[in-house]
């Protein structure tokens, strides 16, 4: 079992990231009588192998389809400027 400092640094990432994530069930995680996570080392493994996708990645991938929508709506407008009959 990990510790969320201990995850954080095998994962590259902060320990604030991390206990967002146990916080927001992101992550498979055990609580302790005393309010500490512990994450099993099976959370690590599917991690790395990118099985898992962080809520800010997969906001930022929402964002990005959002605006290349918007810019193929443009083109599609622009482009039937043209077909004036």
């Amino acid at each position: 079992m990990l510790s969320p400092q201990q995850f954080a640094r095998e994962c590259d990432l902060s320990y604030g990231q991390v206990l967002q994530m146990c916080k927001e069930d992101e992550l498979d995680v055990l609580k302790t009588e005393g309010g500490h996570f512990k994450i099993p080392e099976k959370e690590l493994d599917r991690f790395r192998n990118r099985d898992y996708i962080t809520k800010e990645e997969y906001l930022r991938v929402v964002r990005e389809n959002e605006k290349l929508k918007t810019i193929i709506t443009q083109m599609k407008n622009y482009i039937s400027s043209f077909n004036v009959e």
